[in-house]
């Protein structure tokens, strides 16, 4: 065998490692983006779909807060943290279980992603992964005081809902925490912003 024989043989099969590896990669980074896309999809979904649940026409603002008006308008807006804690876990606990349910049986990824191609990542027939693992669901429940005209305040409260998801596939892997915010309730206060917000004890 040649020397010339030798140097062409490892300089094609450097060659070969080095495109297969970046085939690697670019495929690899498509499949966890196509699960990314899927996993922020369903996270909204999830969230919508539990708030929807653990809200119905029972609930009201007064059952989350206690506004005390004073000599000028709005003087105290008190919190029922037990309501407040209960409504952030069965959300959290909600998303989780809707996630979990969702993603029992994998994922299907259009065999399209596998060409390394953009334009043709979204056909192709689909090929499951079980790829999407929940790691944890944040939910926390976010008060907001605005002004909203002459005399008037407007309360709202908002689910700040953080699931953290964990991709794995073809040998990689990707952490994903994707916040979302969901209005839960809105008030209009006659009165002044508030001076005090108080928190429950037990909050």
């Amino acid at each position: 065998m040649s020397i010339r024989f030798k140097v062409r043989f490892v300089v094609f099969a450097a060659l070969a490692v080095l495109v297969a590896g970046l085939y690697y990669l670019r495929v690899s980074s498509a499949i966890l983006d196509y699960g990314d896309a899927e996993a922020e999809a369903a996270i909204s979904t999830a969230v919508y779909s539990v708030l929807s649940e653990n809200l119905d026409s029972s609930f009201g603002y007064d059952d989350f807060f206690t506004v005390i008006g004073g000599g000028e308008g709005v003087s105290y807006v008190f919190t029922n943290g037990v309501a407040v804690n209960v409504l952030s876990a069965d959300i959290a606990d909600g998303v989780m279980k809707y996630l979990g349910v969702k993603y029992t049986d994998g994922v299907d990824v259009p065999s399209g992603v596998f060409t390394g191609i953009n334009l043709l990542a979204g056909f192709g027939s689909p090929v499951n992964f079980k790829m999407i693992r929940i790691a944890s669901v944040k939910c926390e429940l976010v008060s907001d005081f605005k002004a909203a005209g002459i005399n008037q305040v407007k309360h709202s409260l908002y689910a700040k809902v953080v699931p953290e998801l964990i991709l794995k596939a073809v040998g990689r892997s990707r952490r994903v925490n994707s916040e979302i915010n969901v209005l839960v309730f809105e008030n209009v206060i006659v009165g002044k912003v508030p001076e005090f917000y108080f928190g429950s004890d037990k909050d």
